[in-house]
């Protein structure tokens, strides 16, 4: 996966206000995650805790842009979260616990930020 940085949807971001209402859920991505032992309530708590952007998505490409985020959920579990954004709500296209190195960033991260 390669990604770039993208400051708009960063500054968006520190904007969202992690309501049930501003995801976008239906029978396509609601589940999907379970693969993975993830919940959609936990998805969701991802934003209620420390997180960061790590940026647009640039490969592989996909038709609507992809962005990446890792954070912790509710279960104190790191996890990175794929989503895009339809109509000013945050669609989660997939999330699963961070790789190694997803891992390493993360910790560096809330080690810097405190």
């Amino acid at each position: 996966m390669k990604l770039i940085a993208d400051i708009e949807m960063q500054c968006w971001l520190t904007n969202f206000d992690p309501e049930p209402d501003n995801f976008d859920w239906d029978s396509g991505n609601k589940n999907k995650n379970h693969k993975h032992g993830v919940e959609w309530q936990e998805i969701e708590s991802i934003f209620s805790n420390e997180y960061i952007f790590e940026g647009k998505i640039i490969e592989p490409e996909h038709a609507e842009n992809r962005y990446l985020l890792l954070g912790t959920d509710w279960k104190d579990r790191d996890l990175a979260l794929i989503f895009t954004t339809r109509s000013e709500k945050i669609r989660p296209i997939s999330c699963r616990k961070m790789r190694q190195k997803e891992q390493k960033r993360y910790e560096t991260y809330k080690t810097n930020s405190h």
